[in-house]
């Protein structure tokens, strides 16, 4: 945890220590996707919209063929994987061991910059993608970019799918100390500059701290990074964000409180890591907390029915109460009945992570007027109320 420069508090545990590698799984991710802004920068990458076909022949046939750069880094490339969704693929891609010939196997499960699906197949094409630009394996690129001009202080390697192919694991195969992840928040916390040298393009690092509501994009994920961390309001108020690891591994960037956070350790108990660590980081800033963790005032405010846009379906919202606070609340879709229990997240928004839906409210004058259903994806409805308002306070 770094603020101005200054570890604020470091430990270690089970025999790892500062200066021992250890596997960061999709942390990975952001290292890749900072080499490909570099590439683009020096001209070996013509940009976002490049077609993947230049770099993969294999992707030169149907509809892979329209297959962006900025599809993959956007995790909306369309092929028929999802880390979360199906965790059969997924092991599929982590112990595959042609990595080369399972990437130009992949089929498409929707077309390209339609839907948005967490999976480290994109990650992989994306460095392969990048190999073939600047003529490189990805471990030497990631050597002459950013290890070497960040002064890392201590071995690191790539695990790869086999000896026989030695394709390094672009999407999840990093081991590293603690002590260089740190480093690599420090670029982004001072806009991809390091000790003067801009490293990486400024507006790239600004880019994983803006949220958007583009139907192409999906505000919760940008080039490796989750958006998705807690927020004393809703999601789209904060701008800090994180890359995660599959283990628990987490490098957490909060540019407002001038704050890093890097966690190596075994995830148990289904913590969900990127909420505590951005909960924790408010707690470290003390500003204005005690109004601010004043979140449960006025569930009425939420109850209520509200109606989509563009569509006649409309939903309900009522609370659960225990020991005299609010709780869970039941969010109900009155066309098909179905009924999921959302938590109180943060003070405008509810959540049910196993369903992945999310309910994101808005408010003017302090007082509800809708809210956006989020199914973890780039396709979000906006709902208006239909009942009276009522004031927050």
């Amino acid at each position: 945890m770094a603020n101005k420069d200054t570890i604020l508090y470091e430990n270690y545990s089970n025999n790892y220590s500062a200066n021992k590698a250890a596997i960061v799984f999709s942390v990975t991710k952001v290292f890749v996707t900072s080499l490909v802004a570099i590439a683009i920068e020096e001209g070996k990458i013509k940009g976002l919209e490049q077609k993947v076909s230049d770099f993969l022949p294999a992707f030169k046939e149907g509809g892979r063929a329209e297959m962006t750069i900025e599809h993959l880094l956007q995790m909306t490339s369309g092929l028929n994987y999802s880390d979360y969704e199906n965790y059969i693929t997924a092991g599929m891609t982590y112990y595959n061991a042609n990595l080369l010939r399972f990437v130009n196997k992949a089929k498409l499960a929707h077309p390209p910059g339609t839907h948005f699906a967490y999976k480290s197949i994109d990650t992989q094409v994306l460095g392969l993608c990048l190999e073939k630009a600047v003529g490189k394996t990805i471990a030497a690129y990631l050597q002459e970019k950013i290890w070497e001009p960040l002064g890392m202080e201590y071995d690191a390697y790539f695990t790869i799918d086999s000896k026989r192919h030695g394709n390094e694991r672009m999407y999840g195969g990093l081991a590293m100390a603690s002590r260089d992840l740190l480093k690599m928040g420090r670029l982004f916390l001072n806009d991809g500059k390091w000790e003067g040298q801009q490293i990486l393009p400024k507006h790239w690092v600004k880019q994983a701290s803006q949220k958007n509501l583009n139907p192409d994009k999906w505000w919760g994920y940008t080039n490796g990074w989750w958006l998705d961390t807690y927020a004393y309001e809703h999601y789209l108020a904060t701008t800090d964000y994180f890359a995660a690891g599959f283990n628990g591994q987490f490098l957490y960037v909060n540019p407002a409180q001038n704050l890093l956070v890097v966690r190596t350790g075994f995830n148990k108990g289904e913590v969900r890591w990127g909420r505590v660590i951005g909960q924790f980081a408010e707690e470290m800033a003390a500003k204005n907390r005690i109004d601010k963790l004043d979140i449960g005032r006025s569930p009425q405010a939420f109850i209520g029915e509200y109606h989509p846009v563009k569509t006649k379906d409309a939903v309900s919202i009522f609370i659960a109460y225990e020991n005299d606070e609010w709780k869970i609340t039941e969010f109900v879709q009155e066309k098909t009945r179905a009924r999921y229990k959302v938590e109180r997240y943060c003070r405008l928004s509810l959540d049910n992570q196993k369903k992945r839906l999310r309910l994101i409210f808005t408010e003017e004058e302090g007082k509800i007027k809708g809210f956006y259903l989020d199914t973890y994806s780039q396709n979000m409805v906006y709902y208006g109320r239909r009942t009276p308002t009522v004031s927050i306070d």
